[in-house]
């Protein structure tokens, strides 16, 4: 067979297979689910984060990491719904793309302060207890950050790492039972 047309091949391959793994990744997340999520969590103006978490957990019940990693990664998103996204997800350590996602967005230069911010917060909240040396290596990697804000709130992570805190990123919020 003639070499020309096995490149053509290969492309068109690879092309038919890329568009089948993003439509089968989007096929996951319901738009409607998206939508209803994304309506709660921008309707509560002073939110608390165990009722956030809630109300997120009853709209997409299944998958709820995957929907709130969505909506943190929209760049056309409310910029405060993001941020939400981003403090829900430290409640997910046994997520591994929960995981990949925070490391990943800590790391990302041309995302804002805030939204790097959250992802080291959440991460240090979601895998402290579950994987301490992974969050030293990505709180490190954080204080030698080109950016002023984040060395600086990462810093103060690994100083309460090193002396011990239980809860270095600030202990999640839990709901008292009345007595």
């Amino acid at each position: 067979m003639n070499n020309n047309y096995k490149m053509p091949r290969l492309i068109f391959a690879g092309l038919f297979f890329f568009g089948f793994v993003s439509a089968a990744h989007s096929q996951t997340l319901d738009p409607g689910t998206m939508d209803r999520l994304r309506t709660a969590l921008g309707q509560v103006r002073h939110p608390d984060q165990v009722d956030m978490l809630q109300m997120a957990q009853s709209i997409a019940p299944v998958n709820t990491d995957a929907y709130l990693i969505a909506l943190a990664s929209q760049p056309t998103s409310v910029p405060g719904l993001r941020l939400r996204a981003y403090g829900l997800l430290g409640h997910f350590s046994a997520s591994p793309a929960t995981k990949a996602f925070l490391a990943q967005q800590v790391t990302r230069r041309e995302l804002d302060d805030s939204y790097r911010q959250w992802a080291l917060t959440s991460y240090v909240r979601a895998f402290h207890d579950v994987d301490p040396a992974g969050v030293e290596i990505v709180v490190s990697s954080a204080e030698r950050d080109p950016s002023l804000n984040l060395r600086e709130h990462a810093r103060v992570i690994h100083q309460k790492m090193r002396a011990g805190a239980r809860h270095p990123a600030g202990e999640l919020p839990r709901r008292q039972k009345a007595r």
